[in-house]
C-alpha cells in the first residue's frame, strides 16, 4: 500500500501554469487594441483638420486667402486637440483650379510620435496624411 502525503497533489498546477502562459498573451492583445485604438483616434483628428482646412479655404476670396484660411483652420484645429500632438505638421493647399465652379484641396500630413500613440518609450513616428477637395461655388465672387 503506498502512502500519500498531505498537500503533495498536482491537480492545482495546471490553472496556474495556464495562466502563466496565456496572461503575456492576453496583456499583448489588450495593449494592440489600445495602440489601434489611439492610431485611429489620431487619424481622425487629421482627417478632420483636413476637412476644416478645405472648408475655410472654399470660402476665401482668393486663392492666396485660401492657403492662409486653410493654414490657419488646420493649425487651429491641430493645437487644440487633445487626440492628437504633431511632431511637425504640413498644410498643402491647391489653388490651381480656384474659380467659381472649380475646386480647391487641402492635404495635411502630420508626424506623430510612436511614444504617444503606444504609450511607452518607442522611438520613432508615424505619419498621417489626409486629403479633402471641395467645390467653389458658382456664384461666389472670387478675386484673382
Amino acid at each position: 500500500m503506498t502512502r500519500r502525503r498531505w498537500g503533495c497533489d498536482e491537480r492545482g498546477v495546471t490553472p496556474l501554469v495556464e495562466l502563466l502562459i496565456l496572461a503575456p498573451v492576453f496583456m499583448m492583445v489588450v495593449y494592440l487594441v489600445i495602440f489601434s485604438g489611439r492610431m485611429l483616434n489620431a487619424r481622425s483628428a487629421v482627417d478632420g483638420a483636413a476637412r476644416d482646412g478645405v472648408r475655410a479655404a472654399s470660402l476665401a476670396r482668393s486663392a492666396s486667402g485660401a492657403q492662409v484660411a486653410a493654414g490657419r483652420a488646420v493649425a487651429g484645429d491641430l493645437a487644440g486637440s487633445q487626440r492628437v500632438r504633431c511632431a511637425s505638421f504640413t498644410v498643402t493647399t491647391d489653388t490651381s483650379r480656384f474659380a467659381p465652379g472649380g475646386m480647391v484641396t487641402v492635404t495635411v500630413t502630420c508626424r506623430v510620435p510612436l511614444a504617444d500613440l503606444a504609450l511607452l518609450k518607442v522611438p520613432g513616428a508615424k505619419t498621417l496624411t489626409a486629403s479633402y477637395p471641395a467645390p467653389i461655388d458658382v456664384y461666389r465672387g472670387v478675386a484673382e
